[in-house]
């Protein structure tokens, strides 16, 4: 059992961040993909991956293209510690009395900023520890600071963040996760308001605490309890949507569902925080409409990308598919997933040489060979295997 006072850090943290990091994506258009597949798989050799910064490739100064190149590679091998290297509780509290002035120094209610912050920041690195791949792809300067913008990728899914620097110190003061509303300063400004407020009961502030705590361990039958005890306006604070939001994900309980669609979405809802709720109702149209609230450059990224071609799949938009599956190895021509779209694409619009093309890609370049078996059992696959494409690949 940890000392109560450190606990307490730790379990403000869980309330801030919750448990889970979804990898989710973004955008929608309607285009003409004639021969766009062969025109894609046929240049590979000669494609390399892009990179959409124009910045002096010999820059290694703070703010650089090499220097947040570097943090990303740090971060993708030891993330806490990578932190570590460029987080100070000072600029992270200025940082808090800048974007809101009357916030008291104090701290979270009885926990000093010196304590929480550090631990809240950690927190968030851990949970996205098991995402290896880093990739930074934009930056920006707003005033006397810098939000810089990294993609962290496995093998099935992406996530977005956004770590803001300040440009004299030097350091990171803020992170935010780009599907939602709140980064981590301003989840902690959000809490420690209600908590120090003088227009709530003591109840609802332990109801508030409790809520939070219902969501984080998904427990409904408490979260219905204490949610039940806010008044209208502590139950409509931006920050529990946000905060539920983020682990609404597929598999979720019909429960939690229920709640979010009886509270907040009686008319369609656009913010990308609501992605994961369509997506876990099957609600694809929708899905791409939240997706579209993103940045244009996350927008433009591979792992959104990958997304699109998943949601048009599922809603049998095959042009739409093959379009995203196309910009996904224009994005990432070293990437497998997108091939293995381009495949279950290509069968499904019994456009077998686009088949045999991808089939010869995914075995040449990657090392990756489909049995007869693994056909079959893929829509369109038992007339690919008897196709002429399908013999001269299985021999």
């Amino acid at each position: 059992m940890m000392k109560i006072k450190y606990g307490m850090v730790a379990c403000l943290c869980c309330l801030v961040l919750g448990c889970a990091s979804n990898g989710q994506g973004a955008g929608s258009q309607s285009v003409n993909n004639a021969n766009a597949a062969d025109k894609v798989l046929n240049t590979l050799d000669s494609m390399d991956s892009q990179s959409d910064v124009a910045a002096a490739e010999t820059d290694n100064g703070f703010a650089s293209v090499n220097f947040f190149r570097a943090f990303a590679a740090d971060a993708a091998k030891a993330p806490v510690a990578t932190l570590d290297k460029h987080f100070s509780n000072r600029p992270a509290k200025a940082y808090i009395k800048t974007i809101y002035p009357d916030e008291s120094e104090a701290g979270f209610v009885d926990v000093s900023w010196d304590k929480l912050l550090p631990t809240t920041f950690h927190k968030m690195m851990e949970q996205v520890a098991g995402l290896e791949r880093w990739e930074f792809i934009h930056s920006q300067t707003e005033g006397n600071y810098i939000q810089s913008y990294f993609a962290l990728g496995s093998d099935d899914s992406f996530d977005y963040l956004c770590f803001t620097w300040d440009r004299d110190e030097q350091n990171i003061v803020n992170i935010r996760q780009m599907l939602y509303r709140y980064g981590l300063a301003e989840a902690l400004v959000a809490m420690d308001r209600v908590m120090e407020s003088s227009e709530y009961t003591q109840l609802e502030k332990v109801s508030f605490i409790q809520t939070m705590h219902a969501i984080n361990n998904r427990e409904y039958v408490l979260f219905d309890k204490y949610f039940s005890l806010l008044s209208p306006e502590l139950q409509s604070e931006p920050f529990i949507r946000d905060r539920l939001l983020k682990d609404v994900a597929v598999g979720m309980d019909e429960e939690w569902l229920s709640f979010v669609e009886q509270q907040w979405t009686t008319t369609p809802q656009t913010h990308s925080s609501f992605y994961g709720y369509y997506l876990s109702r099957n609600d694809y149209d929708n899905a791409v409409v939240t997706l579209n609230s993103l940045p244009e450059f996350i927008a433009n990224h591979v792992g959104i990308h990958i997304e699109q071609t998943a949601l048009y799949l599922e809603m049998d938009k095959i042009g739409l598919a093959n379009h995203y599956a196309n910009e996904s190895i224009l994005s990432d021509p070293y990437l497998t997933t997108p091939y293995y779209y381009k495949l279950m694409i290509s069968l499904k619009a019994i456009d077998y040489e686009g088949a045999l093309l991808t089939l010869h890609v995914l075995r040449d370049r990657f090392n990756v060979e489909y049995s007869k078996a693994d056909i079959l059992e893929m829509e369109g696959g038992k007339e690919f295997t008897k196709s002429s494409f399908g013999r001269r690949y299985f021999g």
